[in-house]
């Protein structure tokens, strides 16, 4: 399957458990359009060599590959549009030159470096590393994301965030989605769900925002969820 002839035919491929090793004398997959691995024990560099002998990838989904620590492709992807990594616990670092216009990701906090987000309409980001919503939207990437459309964050929040003075701005942005677990409220820190309305001064083309909450605070509802239709 590896082989320069009969790797030629190859438009979709899949991989679930199993270990990966390319070959010495691996060429490339150049009519591959989209590559699934799952629960695939593969290296950085093995992952990195494979990608660059892709050309024509549209999709790439990387999931449970426990090796990985980091997921590189530093020659460019020019057609790669759809872009999902989730369950990489080791994972420390994204980095891929490319410009996609959907990105789901699930895992703990790391730097995703593209080479443009000019096209990225939609974003999924599920982080499991405790973090605040509203700090991860205002420094995470979102100077760059200037035509996102939809944005689903799901995350824990341990502390509560201040709010920036000028907040960055994503004028295009029509739904956004957030589902927080909240959680190590104490006197000290009041939980107010108005602090999220902030986001309305950073998207002002929103019409639709859905916040859902879980807490253990007994300042607010153990289960919260809101949704509001702007109209």
């Amino acid at each position: 399957m590896f082989g320069a002839s009969e790797g030629s035919y190859l438009w979709c491929l899949q991989l679930s458990s199993v270990s990966l090793k390319l070959p010495a004398d691996f060429n490339c997959f150049p009519n591959l359009k989209k590559l699934i691995m799952v629960d695939v024990d593969i290296t950085n560099e093995h992952v990195e060599y494979l990608l660059s002998k892709c050309n024509l990838l549209e999709f790439i989904e990387i999931a449970c590959c426990r090796m990985l620590t980091s997921l590189l492709a530093r020659r460019p992807l020019n057609r790669l549009k759809h872009l999902k990594v989730q369950g990489c616990i080791l994972v420390q670092q994204i980095e891929i030159n490319c410009c996609l216009t959907t990105l789901k990701y699930s895992g703990p906090m790391v730097p995703l470096q593209f080479a443009t987000t000019s096209s990225l309409r939609n974003v999924c980001i599920n982080l499991t590393s405790d973090t605040n919503a509203l700090d991860y939207i205002t420094t995470g990437f979102p100077s760059t994301l200037q035509n996102l459309l939809t944005f689903n964050l799901w995350c824990n929040e341990h502390e509560r965030a201040i709010s920036p003075v000028r907040p960055h701005k994503f004028v295009h942005l029509r739904h956004l989605r957030l589902e927080l677990n909240i959680f190590g409220v104490n006197e000290d820190r009041k939980t107010d769900v108005l602090d999220y309305a902030y986001l309305l001064d950073c998207a002002p083309s929103l019409e639709i925002l859905e916040l859902h909450v879980n807490s253990n605070s007994e300042s607010i509802h153990s289960s919260l969820s809101l949704i509001f239709e702007i109209l």
